[in-house]
């Protein structure tokens, strides 16, 4: 994810007619706009006929003479939101930027949310991520399994591991003295092969 710096940095500056064109939208969307700003991922937002710089995501509006504005809001209100992978990982990092480009200071989300001292904008902004985090944390992990490739030994040896697995919860039930024995030995058969297999 790039920061709120480098995501700025990505910044071109073209005519309505080039923008549409590129964004592969119809330039009657824009009406008498007189130039677009394009970032990275495709987010964009125009520049009015009276100056003014005019961003819209979804059903959300804003308008203003303050560039540097205009595209913090188009960062944390779109970029961070919608072009990324949002892991926790990710919220952390857009936590920390959003404090920085706010002149928050470093600290809990609920407790800057008991606060007295936020904008209705920062407020609505740490709601959202609030519940965009206990979303993500409370989300059942998601395990990434190897595909079968002809030259990969570990998407073999992952193969062969699920089927033994199943075959333990469905054949081999744990508990049982002889059971728990033909696992361990099946499971020190499988660690001596992958061993020779990888060498």
């Amino acid at each position: 994810m790039l920061t709120l710096e480098e995501f700025t940095n990505t910044c071109i500056k073209t005519n309505i007619n080039e923008g549409a064109r590129q964004l592969l939208i119809p330039v009657e969307t824009f009406d008498d706009d007189l130039a677009m700003f394009i970032f990275e991922e495709g987010c964009f937002f125009s520049q009015q006929s009276d100056g003014q710089y005019g961003l819209w995501v979804h059903h959300e509006s804003w308008i203003s003479s303050d560039f540097d504005y205009i595209v913090s809001k188009l960062y944390f209100e779109h970029y961070v939101w919608e072009c990324q992978e949002l892991t926790l990982d990710h919220l952390t990092a857009t936590y920390n930027e959003y404090l920085n480009a706010n002149g928050l200071e470093t600290g809990c989300a609920l407790e800057h949310l008991m606060g007295s001292d936020l904008t209705q904008e920062q407020r609505e902004w740490l709601s959202g991520f609030v519940a965009k985090w206990d979303e993500i944390a409370d989300a059942p992990a998601v395990e990434i399994k190897e595909t079968l490739t002809h030259n990969n030994i570990d998407s073999w040896m992952e193969t062969v591991w699920d089927l033994l697995h199943d075959a333990r919860e469905k054949l081999i039930p744990e508990g049982d003295k002889a059971n728990d024995d033909r696992w361990d030995d099946v499971a020190t058969a499988m660690a001596w092969i992958e061993e020779e297999l990888k060498g």
